[in-house]
């Protein structure tokens, strides 16, 4: 059973966020681009990074089921200043990570994996 508890949730995407320092935030995102719960304070912020996350999971996951790839379960978009990691949860959640340059990808998207599968329980 996925852990639902928005308090319980804010906990460990904090401790996710703390334990890498090139981590900007995390939120858990709905389908519809909606954040449920997240690190940052700023409402207009936490708009923007829900609607982003949708719009850039969409593309990737058609691009990936035309090529007969299968469904995106996740998406890494990486710019000169900064980054969003994004991992699917389940049906109706992703995981969104704002990373800072130079963050490293691997060890990050590794704990993704493994708080994506703590969430969904």
């Amino acid at each position: 059973m996925a852990i639902l508890d928005t308090q319980i949730l804010k906990g460990i995407l904090e401790n996710f966020k703390n334990s890498f320092p090139e981590v900007g935030g995390v939120a858990i995102v709905s389908r519809d681009g909606l954040i449920m719960v997240s690190t940052y304070e700023d409402g207009s912020y936490n708009e923007k990074l829900g609607a982003m996350t949708t719009a850039a999971l969409n593309p990737a996951k058609t691009t990936l089921e035309e090529l007969g790839l299968g469904g995106a379960w996740a998406s890494i978009n990486l710019g000169t200043r900064g980054g969003i990691l994004i991992k699917e949860i389940d049906d109706d959640m992703v995981l969104s990570v704002v990373v800072l340059p130079g963050a490293k990808i691997g060890p990050i998207t590794g704990e993704m994996n493994r708080l994506a599968a703590e969430i969904r329980g």
